[in-house]
């Protein structure tokens, strides 16, 4: 989309330049262009709802797979539960290793998740050869916050198949801690 937006711009530009036609309608341009950077901003950041019944409590984990480039992204990932509190999780890839940063609202929640987690060793087995977990305690437990915040690193080499494989090794982690509440 990209693409399609620079060449618009350019057959604009052109246009505008050789004189055809007896005016040019700026609105309409403006609009356009609008509509093809939404798109193209709608493609780089997809949202998912996934719920899930842990013991007798039903969870929805929200899923942000955010993709700057065509190899290039992250995921963030978040729920509530009464166990844990406010969760969210920033995954990334640089030089091969998985770095997640875990944020939440209480210490003794990120506590008791790290214990029943085993967030290193399901990644580790989900085929991510080095991972490393750091913890945060934050009031505020929001993406969109989060991402102003704290999301300083960088991100290469992830495929949209790496992206969803860390969603999933995620949400099956998140389920399998919530069965030993």
């Amino acid at each position: 989309y990209d693409k399609v937006l620079k060449e618009a711009g350019d057959a604009i530009g052109r246009i505008a330049e050789s004189g055809i036609g007896e005016y040019l309608d700026i609105k309409a341009m403006q609009q356009t262009f609008k509509q093809i950077g939404l798109v193209s901003k709608m493609t780089r950041e997809e949202n998912y709802e996934v719920p899930l019944m842990l013991e007798d409590e039903t969870l929805n984990i929200r899923v942000k797979i955010l993709k700057k480039a065509e190899k290039e992204g992250k995921v963030f990932t978040s729920f509530e539960t009464e166990e844990f509190g406010s969760i969210l999780a920033q995954f990334t890839v640089n030089d091969g290793v998985l770095s997640a940063l875990v944020a939440g609202e209480s210490n003794i929640g990120l506590e008791r998740l790290k214990e029943k987690s085993n967030f290193e060793e399901s990644f580790k087995n989900a085929g991510f050869e080095e991972v490393t977990f750091n913890y945060i305690q934050t009031d505020i437990i929001n993406v969109d916050y989060f991402r102003r915040h704290f999301d300083k690193a960088e991100s290469d080499q992830m495929t949209t198949k790496q992206l969803y494989n860390i969603a999933k090794t995620f949400i099956q982690t998140v389920k399998k801690a919530g069965s030993n509440l």
